[in-house]
Formats: C-alpha cells, structure tokens, sequence
C-alpha cells in the first residue's frame, strides 16, 4: 500500500491523505484504502468578541495546547456517519452490508472505531475525532454571541494538495457536534462537505438495516455546508437569533450573562464518507488525494 508523506503548508491546515490500492470492485473502500492525517493546526479569527479557543484529544488523536495542533498517526477508512443520532457505520468485508455501528458518546469508541492495523503497524479507524471549546468572557454588558464556520472564499475550505480536481477528495466530510453546550445556547450539530454538492451528499441513518441503505440531508434543517454555500458573515448586530438558525454555518450561540464566562464545546469527527459516489475503486492511485483543510471559526454579536 502507498503511503504519502504529508508536510503541513501553514498554520490554519489539517492535511489529509488517502492512498489505495485497486482491489475488487466494492462501492467503499477496503480497509486497505486508508487516509492518513499527519498532523495539523487551525486557528481562530478573532472578531470583535473576546472569543477564545481550546482543543482536547480524541480517536486517533493528540493535541499541543501550545501551538494549538491536532495530530492523528492512524490511519482511516470507509465509514459514515449519521450527525442527527450520533453514530458510526462501517461496511462488512464485501462493502455491501452492514458491518458494524458505534454511538460517538459510548466509552470504547476508541477501541470500536479500530478496523485493523497496517502493514507497518498503525492502527485503522474508521473516524477521527476531537474537541475544540469556545469561550467567551461577557462584561457588565453586551448581547448573545453567535458562533459560526466562515465558508466564505479564503476561509474554511477543503482543498485538493498540489491543486487539480477533486476526485476521492469530495468524500471527505467533518462534523461539529456539540458535546457540553447549554440548552439555551441552541446548539446545532452542523456536517461540512466542502468538495460535494448537497446532491451527492448521504450518510448510513440506520443502525438496523442490513443493507447500506442511505439517508438525504434536508436543506429546511440548516445542517450540511456544500462547496456551493459560500455565504457572508452577518455583520455585528444584524442578524437575529431565529435568522441564525437559518443558516447552516450556525453553530451556537453564547447566551449574555453579564460577569459570567460561557464556553461551548464540539467534538469535530472526520472521516471518509463511503457513500459518496466517488469513494469507489479507481483506476489509478493517482486518483487517491491529499485534502487540505482549513478552518475558520468566528464570533458575531447578535441583534436585540
């Protein structure tokens, strides 16, 4: 199996790769077809909030509080994942039927995301995961604070290394889900697809089919970020709470309180989703890319 070196370009970048070899004609991959995440960083652009931000490892996963960096040395594989009710499904060994399933809060989601070891000794998951808190410090006064994913040009993005088309690249996804948020922070667990069209976007939504059957997103439940949504940050002060939970880079919001820190926490699962219709057997290893992630997270002051 080829495996690919990964150099992070710069700060902002989590890297992906994904390298296979050709084998059988199954419509996700094998567990030999693996993505490798090397290491990464993101960071968080700071708007007028006093918006601060930490992470903690998970599945894969370690973190460096100082540089603020997620790494991960495992590999991954196919898997999918239903944001709604909180759980992995991976294929049996003929990529056709249902090989298994895990909820994210179950305490060996570690050990039961593990789909093997590879030939050089590390160890396959189905998904990767970490938490990322968000906090934010009110004075005597202010207003609620919504927190957003900026998908605008420039900002998010997942990216193809070395640039051409995406090709295998269009099957990464990454979930925000919220973890330890207060009730009235409305939070929203929110999928970023920023390679597919909402068309070609699906997810295994049923833990007791046999078969892969696979489940739609619905654009009224404001929950997939598609590489067309490109939509503009609000600007301070204009947008009301009930539009922000129109719109799917909506993430939650700190509810004023004044004095009082408020922090909302996610855990972020990344994975390759193995019923996007490009995560299938290729032709060429040269088609099994390196994605580039970037993410953008941003605080705006809501209306009254």
């Amino acid at each position: 199996m080829k495996k690919s070196r990964i150099i992070i370009p710069a700060l902002a970048m989590i890297a992906f790769s994904v390298a296979a070899s050709v084998t059988g004609a199954v419509a996700w991959f094998t567990a030999s077809r693996s993505a490798q995440i090397s290491a990464g960083s993101y960071s968080v652009v700071k708007t007028s909030a006093d918006l601060k931000a930490s992470i903690a490892p998970g599945v894969g996963t370690s973190v460096n509080t100082n540089t603020n960096t997620v790494s991960f040395n495992g590999l991954l594989t196919d898997g999918s994942f239903d944001h709604k009710d909180k759980f992995f499904t991976w294929p049996d060994s003929t990529g056709k039927k249902m090989g298994g399933t895990v909820d994210l809060t179950d305490t060996d989601l570690a050990d039961k995301l593990e789909r093997g070891t590879s030939s050089d000794s590390k160890t396959i998951y189905t998904a990767a995961t970490f938490d990322v808190s968000f906090t934010i410090a009110f004075g005597a006064t202010g207003e609620d604070v919504g927190l957003f994913l900026n998908n605008q040009a420039g900002k998010t993005s997942f990216t193809v290394n070395g640039g051409g088309t995406a090709v295998t690249a269009t099957g990464f996804r990454m979930a925000f889900i919220p973890k330890v948020v207060p009730t009235d922070s409305l939070g929203r667990a929110t999928v970023l697809a920023d390679l597919q069209d909402d068309e070609s976007c699906k997810y295994i939504g049923d833990k007791s089919a046999q078969e892969l059957a696979t489940t739609s997103y619905v654009a009224t439940d404001y929950d997939l970020i598609d590489k067309d949504y490109v939509t503009a940050m609000p600007a301070e002060g204009a947008l009301a709470k009930a539009d922000a939970l129109k719109r799917a880079d909506y993430l939650g919001f700190f509810h004023f309180s004044s004095g009082q820190s408020i922090t909302l926490t996610y855990t972020v699962c990344a994975w390759f989703e193995g019923t996007d219709p490009n995560i299938v057997n290729q032709p060429s290893n040269e088609l099994y890319q390196t994605v580039v992630s970037q993410l953008f997270f941003e605080a705006i002051n809501l209306a009254d």
